[in-house]
């Protein structure tokens, strides 16, 4: 009987490391405080680096049983936990709580060493009781797959367009941080019908500094330069001790970071495959160059964007697309440091309730709407470099 038990044992714990979990559900009650600065997530399945990603086709959205290798990473809010597998492999975690009815807001976390939907918990605690709220861990981080594969901003634009079409199969409001931002602009950029409204929580792409080209040959040498099996696993456990995350999201919070906060980061950056897309961001592959005329300029949908001192990012061409482009709006929460619904949850909720009823009840002057020109422009413009091996 024991060996019996035994042989059992083992062949549920291999299954659980299969490429392409189908997923089951996973209640998020009893999850401990969970907190998470940006950067990180659970290993997932080892999908090919030459896998497509764009506009993949629809697969099944079911609840999610999985767990991270180590089984100590607890959810990132209380809520229940779904898994969807995209044609290519790619799972993906999110999390749906909330009244049916109206429209559904989707909750976009940051790219950095440790993100997760945890960076947007306060949002989605506040809103789960009034509307139907959806919460999605990118490739590479929270509980969705972290395989060694390529990590390209196409991806993610993909994985948005892709999941707000498959999964939640109708219009959506969306509130995006930082990188995310860029993501969620030119996922609706290319599928207008699918994007309500836009809130960008200190976005990344309005400074005057012109960044690196994250498609070019300097960024794909660092990236292969750090992902040296030698020693980039190992700079990456650097960046993700508990010393190196508190003094980093120091720069985030006006007040004490969160404790809770840092501990689930740390537990996040210390799940299989954490390093995988960590070092695509650091190697500078994640951001696009020119955001400003890429895309902010071309949306037509309302666009809110929220911020006041960011250590991390600065807004110098903001003013000049609030002047030129009558369907964006700022709102300044003072004081933040690039996450003022963490400190100022109230203020940021009293803004966002605001935005959106004003979007229902007298929309904005109508932004010259995208061409096919311009939707043609931003699938050019998204980056390739994810169909390459890495």
């Amino acid at each position: 009987m024991k060996n019996r038990t035994k042989r059992r044992a083992n062949k549920n714990a291999k299954g659980s490391r299969g490429t392409t979990p189908k997923a089951t559900t996973q209640s998020a009650a009893g999850t401990a405080g969970n907190s998470q600065p940006n950067r990180a997530a659970p290993n997932g399945d080892q999908a090919a680096k030459t896998a497509p990603t764009a506009k993949p086709r629809a697969t099944a959205s079911r609840p999610s049983t999985t767990t991270t290798g180590s089984g100590s990473l607890p959810p990132a809010v209380s809520a229940p936990r779904n898994d969807y597998v995209r044609p290519d492999g790619i799972r993906l975690n999110y999390y749906v709580d909330g009244p049916a009815g109206g429209r559904p807001l989707l909750l976009i976390h940051a790219i950095n060493a440790a993100p997760s939907v945890y960076e947007l918990k306060p949002l989605f605690e506040h809103y789960r009781t009034r509307r139907r709220v959806y919460a999605l861990d990118f490739p590479g981080f929270g509980f969705s797959d972290r395989g060694d594969r390529r990590y390209s901003p196409q991806l993610y634009t993909d994985t948005i367009v892709d999941f707000v079409t498959q999964v939640i199969k109708e219009p959506v409001d969306v509130v995006a941080l930082s990188l995310g931002s860029e993501f969620a602009t030119q996922a609706a950029l290319r599928a207008p019908e699918l994007f309500a409204t836009l809130t960008l929580i200190s976005p990344t792409g309005f400074s005057d500094r012109r960044l690196p080209n994250g498609e070019g040959q300097v960024a794909k040498w660092a990236h292969k330069v750090l992902s040296v099996p030698l020693w980039g696993p190992g700079l990456f456990k650097l960046l993700a001790t508990r010393p190196s995350i508190r003094y980093f999201m120091k720069k985030s919070f006006v007040d004490a970071v969160p404790a809770e906060y840092i501990e689930y980061a740390y537990a996040a950056a210390h799940q299989p495959g954490a390093h995988h897309a960590p070092l695509y961001f650091l190697s500078g592959q994640l951001f696009t160059t020119d955001a400003y005329d890429r895309f902010y300029s071309k949306v037509s949908q309302p666009v809110l964007v929220i911020h006041d001192r960011d250590p991390n990012v600065s807004f110098e061409r903001l003013p000049a697309l609030l002047a030129e482009r009558p369907n964006w709006q700022e709102a300044r929460i003072a004081p933040s440091l690039g996450l003022p619904h963490w400190e100022k949850l109230a203020e940021t909720a009293e803004v966002l309730d605001r935005f959106w009823a004003d979007q229902t009840a007298a929309p904005v002057t109508e932004a010259a709407a995208p061409t096919d020109a311009d939707r043609a422009a931003a699938d050019a413009d998204a980056p390739t470099t994810d169909r390459d091996t890495a």
